[in-house]
């Protein structure tokens, strides 16, 4: 068969179209695929575009993530179904070329499918195939470079789409705190004006106390706001690739403090609604837990962590913290440092 003889002839490169899926399972029944294969396998460079189902790319052994590794010298890219170009193309060592008319795609045999055959080893005829086949190698490229790009931006837009929404979570804690806590202030201003000459001295003290808290649960739900604003323009730098304009702003504070200042200011309706109890589990460091880090960041990593806390825990439940202090000594004399581990339990 004069397909057969001319691959087998092929001593540098062979290219290969095949117009429809039916074409390679007719050539895959009488060989043709394996000894593409074979040829590749003694240095003979193969190309093959071809359309692809799942049961072709069984036939080809092909899996874009790994046909390289596996065998570079056998290469097949996928291409649409040829409306206008029904041959099977084939192109050897750049001197020979061979055109395969098809009869009728849909006969399972080679012999039904097939009408009549082109040979020639003008150069003319060979080259002008070849252009028509590099074009169509450099297309399917191109159409999975976009492929994959495409793929980027809609991984893109989902994580910016859960970005934005974790943004507005994040945002609307502090901000329903400060306006919770203005509303319970207007009402005791109200209720301060209308009845000051007739209060006592211990109920103005007591209406005093509860501005002072009032006041300082706003401004550090404010802070809190302010961090977030400034942790979203990180993002933004990110994203525009500015990333020596983000720093760390180091300081010691108290972590046990921090820790309650959350659970009271930001997640305190949350543990209300579920009915869930918050504990610290070693009560020797009960009272403070001195660390050095980025306050505002550290703040939201635990927002988060209790937030998930609360959100997997069972009404009635009970969330168990523990801080562990952890001492590691390095080799070699170095300097000792010292790493604060933060456990949340979570218990029935």
């Amino acid at each position: 068969m004069l397909l057969i003889n001319t691959i087998e002839n092929a001593k540098q490169e062979i290219l290969v179209v095949f117009p429809s899926i039916n074409t390679v399972k007719r050539k895959n029944k009488i060989g043709i695929i394996d000894l593409l294969k074979e040829k590749s396998q003694n240095d003979v460079k193969v190309k093959v575009l071809s359309p692809q189902d799942a049961e072709v790319v069984k036939i080809l052994m092909y899996r874009s993530d790994d046909i390289n590794h596996r065998n570079s010298e056998f290469l097949v890219r996928e291409i649409t179904k040829q409306r206008d170009f029904k041959r099977t193309i084939l192109l050897v060592d750049r001197k020979h070329f061979l055109a395969i008319e098809p009869r009728d795609d849909s006969y399972d045999t080679f012999e039904e499918a097939t009408a009549v055959s082109t040979y020639s080893t003008s150069q003319p005829t060979v080259y002008s195939y070849i252009s028509i086949f590099e074009s169509l190698w450099e297309q399917t490229e191109m159409a999975n470079n976009l492929r994959a790009v495409n793929q980027k931006l809609i991984e893109s837009e989902e994580t910016e789409r859960e970005f934005i929404n974790v943004a507005a979570h994040e945002l609307r804690t502090p901000t329903q705190a400060i306006t919770g806590y203005a509303e319970m202030d207007e009402e005791i201003f109200d209720h301060l004006l209308k009845n000051r000459k007739e209060m006592k001295e211990h109920e103005l003290e007591r209406i005093l106390g509860n501005l002072h808290n009032h006041h300082s649960n706003i401004s550090r739900n404010a802070e809190r706001l302010d961090d977030l604003i400034n942790n979203l323009l990180d993002v933004a730098r990110i994203d525009s690739n500015q990333k020596n304009m983000i720093m760390l702003h180091k300081e010691n504070f108290d972590l046990i403090r921090e820790i309650r200042d959350i659970i009271n200011d930001q997640l305190n309706h949350k543990l209300r609604v579920k009915d869930i109890k918050v504990n610290f589990l070693n009560d020797t460091l009960a009272n403070t837990c001195i660390i050095y880090a980025d306050r505002s960041r550290l703040n939201q990593i635990l927002n988060n962590l209790l937030h998930n806390a609360i959100k997997f825990s069972p009404a009635g439940s009970h969330i168990d913290i523990m801080i562990q202090e952890n001492i590691y000594e390095k080799i070699n004399n170095e300097e000792t440092r010292e790493n604060q581990q933060i456990y949340c339990y979570k218990q029935g």
